[in-house]
């Protein structure tokens, strides 16, 4: 059975959110600053170990707050990362 994770991407305004997931899924990298306006989901899968594994990367816009507990988040993602 192939496993998901789902990721969740979370950081201020202008840190790279958005750089770092396209430099990661398609080897590109844009210069110019477009803010995210609405949450993208990406589903791509990846061989880690020799075992084929779902993702689902949640990439958000800028959040006036973050979650006050790892609690919280856990119920939207398994694994959080934080730019």
């Amino acid at each position: 059975m192939v496993s998901t994770f789902k990721i969740a991407i979370l950081g201020a305004q202008g840190v790279g959110k958005t750089a770092i997931v396209r430099q990661f899924l398609f080897n590109e990298y844009n210069e110019a600053y477009l803010p995210s306006k609405t949450r993208r989901v990406y589903l791509p899968a990846a061989v880690l170990n020799e075992h084929a594994h779902n993702l689902q990367i949640m990439d958000f816009p800028p959040i006036a707050s973050f979650p006050v507990n790892t609690l919280q988040v856990k119920h939207t993602s398994e694994r959080v990362g934080l730019l």
